[in-house]
């Protein structure tokens, strides 16, 4: 009996030992995968935001990047019910230990990183502050694309890019509508500043950045100015949205943007070495104090009988502002149709031709578009919505309204949204369509959709609007 008990003994202790060793292990994160339960990961969270809604704005989630010794990335996000517990427990640029997480699968829309899975911090989730190891773990990550790839074999309103090039130009500080086709996400209506910088590879090749007002104070454009007097500016992007604007694909900052301004940042001094020889000049606008500015010269305010009496060939490219009600909808000429993702043309079954491409389509992107009817006191009107605007005015996209309903296939039956419209007012900025004088129905485009500020209503219903030839 003696010797059983030492074998057992023997036996148990080794066994024991090894559960313990693997408990405590760390995963690479190149392998983690969804349900990947009870598994440790070490990293560094390189980038914390909050993410909002764009339809309303409210916090979703707080997304983070998470990157180990291999200079692999995942993405990972806490819960807004769990804020108030994790939040407090992590910080952006230290190291972590995490154990009881939840590996969950990848999101296919703003995608910071290309990895596979996501990772879920919950209550229940072991958090670990690594300090003795701090220096093994990357400052930030990146995942530079080529110029050339942007709206080329990379597309798409929803893809999140990091870029990095020589600044050759940067625009002046300009201020437009909150809800114009430039801006990314709706919001209240109200003026937003913004400034443009191009930048440019070892290749030539170039791309137009967009940077707005909650991510101009990243970049100190006085140390730009005077340090482009003795060398190239290179700046790196983190998480760029694309954006379409005016059938071209340009970049736009969003809530998960970082810019890098360092100079002697690895990332930059190695880029820097690529394009010694190529010795652009940068041109710098001067950035005028906001309150200085000129406003933009606005449209002329109109009734909807002046608009019918204006529509005459030579106002087709003019714009005027109508303070309006929705009166109802034209179910029957559709909602949506099926655009190429790039230049959002029309495209049809059973080839998706683009014309514009030259190509076929693989994945045609269901695109707004959509007529309602107006009124005012002095007659109605038929106002066309597409893309953006009409996605302001309902707080969502096609793609989104086909994938909560069941209206796949259904183009002439209006998802329930449609009902809300009705009696809500605006003040429309529009233009009449191309084709208008080929057509024996007038209808007007809308190019921005603003709330009725206060002095337009009180105007509207104490006087008739000026025509427009007496606002030229």
């Amino acid at each position: 009996m003696h010797h059983i008990s030492c074998k057992l003994l023997q036996i148990s202790w080794p066994l024991s030992s090894c559960k313990m060793a693997a408990r405590s292990d760390i995963t690479p994160i190149a392998i983690l995968k969804p349900e990947m339960y009870r598994r440790r990961i070490k990293g560094r969270i390189t980038k914390l935001w909050t993410a909002h809604s764009a339809t309303d704005g409210k916090k979703i989630s707080h997304d983070f990047i998470f990157v180990d010794k291999e200079n692999t990335a995942i993405e990972g996000f806490i819960r807004i019910s769990d804020e108030d517990n994790i939040l407090q427990q992590v910080q952006e640029g230290l190291v972590y230990e995490f154990y009881k997480f939840i590996p969950t699968i990848k999101r296919e829309v703003f995608r910071t990183v290309e990895h596979g899975a996501r990772i879920q911090l919950t209550g229940a989730t072991i958090i670990t502050n690594v300090e003795n190891d701090d220096a093994a773990f990357p400052l930030r990550y990146f995942n530079f694309k080529p110029l050339n790839s942007i709206g080329t074999t990379i597309t798409g309103d929803k893809t999140v890019v990091d870029v990095i090039g020589q600044v050759v130009f940067i625009g002046p500080i300009k201020r437009v509508n909150k809800n114009s086709g430039q801006v990314s996400l709706r919001e209240n209506s109200g003026q937003v500043s913004l400034r443009e910088i191009e930048i440019e590879d070892e290749r030539d090749d170039k791309v137009l950045i967009t940077i707005w007002e909650e991510h101009l104070p990243q970049i100190d454009f006085q140390k730009i100015e005077e340090e482009s007097k003795t060398q190239e500016i290179i700046l790196a992007f983190s998480s760029l949205r694309l954006l379409p604007f005016k059938e071209k694909w340009n970049l736009t900052t969003y809530s998960a943007t970082r810019i890098y301004q360092d100079q002697f940042l690895p990332e930059i001094t190695t880029f820097r070495r690529r394009i010694a020889k190529n010795n652009k000049q940068l041109t710098l606008h001067e950035a005028t104090p906001l309150e200085e500015q000129p406003d933009e010269q606005l449209p002329p305010s109109v009734s909807i009988k002046e608009l019918h009496d204006m529509c005459i060939p030579e106002n087709q490219d003019k714009s005027f502002n109508v303070v309006a009600k929705i009166s109802d909808t034209l179910e029957e000429l559709g909602w949506y149709y099926e655009a190429c993702p790039i230049h959002r043309t029309k495209v049809r079954q059973p080839s998706y031709f683009c014309y514009k491409c030259k190509a076929n389509v693989r994945r045609p992107l269901p695109w707004l578009n959509f007529r309602l009817i107006v009124a005012d006191e002095t007659g109605d009107a038929q106002f066309s919505f597409i893309g953006k605007q009409a996605e302001y005015l309902i707080g969502s996209s096609a793609q989104d309204l086909l994938y909560c309903s069941n209206n796949q296939g259904k183009k002439k039956h209006l998802p329930p949204v449609f009902a809300q419209l009705n009696n809500k007012e605006h003040m429309f900025t529009v233009q009449w369509e191309k084709n208008k004088f080929t057509d024996d129905t007038i209808y007007y485009h809308v190019t921005d959709i603003q709330n009725v500020p206060p002095a337009t209503t009180k105007q509207i219903s104490a006087a008739a609007a000026t025509p427009y030839e007496k606002n030229r």
